[in-house]
């Protein structure tokens, strides 16, 4: 949660990012609170599964394409690396 919260008020990111998050990051995050993570390399193939399944989207465009590009987004912000420093330093 952290992540995103940092992605969504971080000055880099873009502003379309910042329109993407309510419909891709809020049911992400509403899922993992929900799941137990036995596998995190498999977590993100499970919840595109799962949110599939939810909205009735089989065939359609993957869950994960818009959250991936947030999460690229949140990994390269310029607050995670702040705050990734501070805990390191």
């Amino acid at each position: 949660m952290l992540l995103t919260i940092m992605l969504f008020f971080d000055k880099s990111a873009a502003p379309s990012s910042k329109d993407k998050f309510p419909t891709a990051v809020k049911p992400f995050i509403a899922w993992l609170n929900t799941h137990t993570i036995e596998n995190r390399y498999a977590l993100l193939k499970s919840y595109e599964t799962d949110r599939m399944d939810t909205l009735g989207n089989h065939g359609g465009n993957s869950p994960l394409l818009q959250l991936k590009t947030l999460l690229q987004y949140a990994i390269e912000s310029e607050s995670l690396r702040n705050e990734l420093n501070s805990v390191v330093a």
